[in-house]
């Protein structure tokens, strides 16, 4: 519900949220724009020191990769500097496995794992 706190900004640069974001449902590309460029703000302050830090750090690489993927042209430097940036995604990735999801206990909901079971037996 933090997503719906979001003021929208601009002339269609962010839209008001008025879906619940974390139920991921009929969102439009857009949409998923928007989440990437206020997840920062609305994730902050969630997780415990330390937690926070890791999970904010991955909330910007994702947004650096996302803003570099997005360019229309690419020269080698650009192309140079979108490897290095998956290269530090990857390893925020890593450091979020390893010690973030390690430390919370998480539980699969019975809609996902209804979802999962089908999606397998195909």
């Amino acid at each position: 519900h933090r997503f719906c706190q979001v003021p929208s900004y601009g002339n269609g640069v962010i839209w008001r949220f008025t879906n619940n974001a974390s139920e991921m449902k009929r969102l439009a590309a857009r949409d998923f724009k928007d989440i990437l460029q206020c997840a920062m703000p609305v994730f902050e302050g969630l997780f415990p020191a330390g937690h926070d830090e890791v999970v904010q750090s991955l909330l910007f690489r994702f947004a650096q990769w996302h803003a570099l993927v997005k360019l229309r042209m690419h020269l080698e430097t650009t192309l140079s500097v979108l490897d290095e940036t998956f290269q530090r995604l990857l390893r925020q990735l890593c450091k979020l496995r390893d010690f973030t999801c390690t430390t919370f206990a998480t539980m699969e909901l019975p809609k996902e794992k209804s979802a999962r079971e089908r999606n397998a037996a195909r």
